[in-house]
């Protein structure tokens, strides 16, 4: 049976809490908080479809990590690609400034299928 989006949001908030100068780890914030940085922000993602015969054969639950910095050298981006974990994966998408904060986007799927 397929984790519960409640067991992998706390699965994924133990694993990124850990991480050495991150003040804090938001799961799907409210856009009325007020941000503490450094900061992960973890919103649910679409999930990937595999599809066979025109029907979905596998589909992984996906979230997206948004990692927000004053430090254009920060030590935290390498620290959650080094994160090992055998449930889930994570790519980096892409990087930029905005606000003259620092953004870091990554990609995060669990590697097991929700079908």
């Amino acid at each position: 049976m397929s984790q519960t989006i409640v067991e992998h949001n706390d699965e994924m908030y133990d694993c990124f809490s850990t991480i050495k100068g991150l003040k804090k780890v938001y799961l799907q914030p409210p856009s009325s908080e007020k941000l503490v940085y450094p900061c992960l922000i973890i919103t649910q993602d679409t999930p990937q479809v595999m599809y066979a015969d025109s029907k979905p054969y596998a589909a992984w639950r996906t979230f997206e990590l948004l990692l927000i910095d004053y430090d254009m050298e920060s030590s935290i981006p390498a620290d959650i690609l080094a994160i090992n974990n055998s449930n889930f994966f994570i790519t980096p998408n892409r990087y930029y400034v905005a606000d003259n904060l620092c953004h870091w986007s990554y990609s995060l799927v669990f590697s097991k299928s929700i079908i």
